[in-house]
């Protein structure tokens, strides 16, 4: 799916003080799994298209640079890439404009928000948005130990007091 030309005209290549700010992120998809057929002959495959998370936040407030750890919208669509952004541009207020930011996120919170608020969600949505959660933690995880790390130096020196196997 491509955006049409009013779509694309809410878009904006950069901030602006009156556009909203949104940004969308695939989770997962497609997924295919097994289910009952309703007419008892056996099972059956069922297919899922990608689908994404979108997020957005109202237009920022003076003296409020960096976004609200709380959006005013999250949802999930059973789209990615354009057709997300449109699922998007189609939540807000119609005359919006769109900013899309590729600032960090914190996805699994978001993620958590569609699981605890969505009322039409399937199973297939809860088990794959459980796990892009574990793997976004996981990230994040592997983020912090890379960027946060105390001085080597310091560490050996601290390991050498702990008793048991660190010692």
């Amino acid at each position: 799916m491509s955006l049409d030309r009013d779509q694309r005209s809410r878009l904006l290549g950069e901030w602006h003080p009156a556009a909203w700010v949104g940004a969308v992120r695939r989770v997962f998809g497609p997924v295919a799994e097994v289910a009952d057929d309703a007419g008892g002959d056996g099972s059956v495959v069922e297919s899922h298209p990608p689908h994404s998370l979108f997020v957005a936040w109202s237009p920022l407030k003076p003296g409020q640079p960096l976004l609200r750890r709380w959006p005013s919208l999250v949802s999930i669509v059973g789209a990615d890439g354009d057709g997300a952004i449109a699922a998007l541009l189609k939540a807000l207020p119609p005359a919006a404009s769109l900013w899309l930011t590729s600032h960090e996120i914190d996805w699994a919170l978001m993620a958590e928000i569609v699981m605890l608020s969505e009322p039409d969600l399937a199973p297939f949505h809860y088990r794959e948005l459980e796990r892009f959660v574990a793997a976004e933690r996981a990230a994040t995880l592997a983020q912090i130990s890379a960027a946060y790390t105390a001085d080597e130096d310091g560490f050996r020196r601290f390991v050498k007091t702990v008793p048991g196997s660190l010692g």
